[in-house]
C-alpha cells in the first residue's frame, strides 16, 4: 500500500493561500446578492438568502485548480442553468409549485442535457431545477420570477468565482513560487542513471551493424546542479556520478 505522500511548505502556503480566497470570494457573492442585489429587485427576505445561496454554490463549483478548468466549470454551470431556467419557466407561468412537478422538472432538465450531447451536466441541471422549484414555493406569488432571479444568481456566483480562479492561479500564487518545481528539481538517483544507461546501450545495440565502434554519452542535470553522467560503447554500459 502506498504512502501518502506529505505536503511540503510551499503545497501548504499554496492550499491556504486558495481557502483563503474561496472564503473571500464565497464572502463578496453572498454580500452581493443579499444586500447589493436586493436593493434593485428583491422578492422577500427568504428569497434574497436563497439567491446568496445560489451565488456562493455557484462561486465554489467554478473554483478550480487551473484557469482552464474554471472557465470550463462555468460553461458548465451556465448551460445547465439556462436549460432548468426554460423548463421552469415554462411550468411556473402557467402552474403553480407542486412536488410532483418538482420531480418532474429535475428528470425532465436530466432528460434534456443527456439529450442534446452533455450528460455531464445533468446533476448541476437537476440541482438547478430543485432550487428554482423550492424558491418559487417560498414565493408563490411571483413563482415566475424565479427562474430568472436564479439566473442572475448563477451568473454573479460565476463571475465572482472566476475571477477569484484569475486572482489567486494567475496573481497570487506566482508570488509564491511552483511547489512542484522543487521535486522537479530533485537530484537524479542511482535509477536514473541505470534508465540512462539503458537507453544508451539500446541505441548503441541498434547502431550495431556498423563496423565503426559506436558510444553514447547522456548527461542528465538537475536543477540542483546536480548530474549524472552516462557513458557506452557496444557491449559496455558504464554509468558514472560527477
Amino acid at each position: 500500500m502506498s504512502q501518502r505522500q506529505r505536503l511540503s511548505a510551499a503545497e501548504v502556503r499554496l492550499a491556504v493561500l486558495d481557502c483563503v480566497v474561496l472564503s473571500i470570494a464565497c464572502l463578496v457573492a453572498y454580500l452581493f446578492v443579499t444586500y447589493l442585489a436586493a436593493h434593485v429587485y428583491s422578492l422577500s427576505k427568504a428569497d434574497d438568502l436563497v439567491g446568496g445561496l445560489w451565488a456562493v454554490i455557484a462561486t465554489v463549483f467554478v473554483f478550480r485548480d487551473s484557469y482552464q478548468h474554471s472557465v470550463s466549470a462555468s460553461v458548465t454551470r451556465v448551460q445547465a442553468t439556462l436549460v432548468s431556467f426554460a423548463l421552469c419557466l415554462i411550468y411556473l407561468i402557467f402552474l403553480p409549485f407542486h412536488p410532483w412537478a418538482l420531480a418532474v422538472l429535475i428528470g425532465a432538465s436530466v432528460l434534456a442535457v443527456t439529450l442534446i450531447g452533455r450528460p455531464e451536466d445533468a446533476i448541476t441541471a437537476a440541482i438547478a431545477s430543485a432550487v428554482v422549484m423550492v424558491s418559487a414555493a417560498l414565493s408563490p406569488q411571483n413563482a415566475w420570477q424565479q427562474p430568472f432571479l436564479r439566473l442572475a444568481d448563477t451568473i454573479i456566483g460565476v463571475a465572482i468565482g472566476v475571477a477569484a480562479a484569475w486572482a489567486s492561479l494567475r496573481v497570487l500564487r506566482p508570488r509564491l513560487g511552483n511547489p512542484a518545481g522543487s521535486r522537479l528539481c530533485a537530484a537524479p538517483s542511482a535509477a536514473t542513471a541505470r534508465s540512462g544507461a539503458r537507453a544508451v546501450h539500446a541505441w548503441d545495440r541498434s547502431r550495431s551493424i556498423s563496423a565503426i565502434p559506436i558510444s553514447g554519452r547522456i548527461t542528465l542535470r538537475s536543477c540542483a546542479g546536480v548530474s549524472v553522467t552516462t557513458t557506452s560503447r557496444v557491449g559496455n554500459t558504464r554509468p558514472s556520478m560527477r
